[in-house]
């Protein structure tokens, strides 16, 4: 089973290999991806 955190994690490594930034996913992304629950079985 996958949790939201798996998937959370595959989802920044892809963005970040696109070449986008750190700093965009701190500010756009992981303030928003945190309220999720991170062992929540998906």
């Amino acid at each position: 089973m996958t949790s939201c955190q798996e998937w959370i994690d595959k989802f920044r490594e892809d963005y970040l290999q696109r070449g986008s930034s750190e700093t965009t996913w701190k500010t756009d992304y992981q303030k928003i991806l945190n309220r999720l629950p991170a062992q929540a079985t998906l």
